[in-house]
């Protein structure tokens, strides 16, 4: 079963963005969600500045996701993307960036999602589909396992949150042909 390793932290955490690349390159990612990523002026070339101290690229998300980045390495494949942008104050970016991937033959679904406090707004914008979701409430990260999928094992490392996610490709039940991902727990 292989592992996949997804790490989410908060970019405010770090004093500049060679400290943010450096703490996610220890730690060896396949995917990671950044909240309060660079979304003002030259957003997008910081953002790589980010993925490539790290050893890791852009996926999606910045100012059009409501600042949160989505990185992989390059054993992850990109399938589809999509960012929502739910709030117009630049300085309180509110939305997510979603992310349909798979990781040696098995599919999932990455969402990095900030709220400006407005909870219920985002949990009404977020799609209603199984997704490993972090998300901020401007004061906390958490990741979101959704129901059915299970944990291999979890740790703070500083302000990085370390997840490692054991993943088996299953059958779906509404069609046993399309596969899909679960989280198994090892024991």
């Amino acid at each position: 079963m292989p592992t996949l390793r997804l790490v989410s932290v908060d970019a405010r955490s770090f004093p500049d963005r060679a400290a943010l690349s450096a703490a996610l390159a220890a730690e060896t990612p396949q995917v990671a969600v950044v909240h309060h990523a660079p979304h003002l002026a030259r957003w997008r070339s910081l953002a790589a500045e980010i993925a490539r101290g790290a050893g890791l690229v852009v996926v999606g998300g910045g100012r059009t996701g409501g600042a949160n980045l989505l990185l992989s390495d390059l054993a992850v494949d990109v399938t589809a993307t999509h960012d929502v942008l739910l709030g117009r104050n630049p300085l309180r970016p509110t939305g997510f960036s979603r992310a349909d991937l798979r990781y040696r033959g098995a599919a999932f679904t990455l969402i990095g999602a900030s709220s400006d406090g407005d909870a219920a707004r985002l949990d009404a914008a977020l799609p209603d589909t199984p997704a490993l979701v972090s998300r901020t409430d401007g004061t906390a990260v958490r990741i979101v396992v959704p129901a059915g999928l299970h944990l291999a094992a979890e740790r703070a490392a500083g302000p990085l949150l370390v997840r490692d996610l054991e993943l088996c490709a299953a059958a779906t039940a509404d069609d046993p042909a399309r596969r899909h991902t679960r989280v198994c727990l090892r024991a």
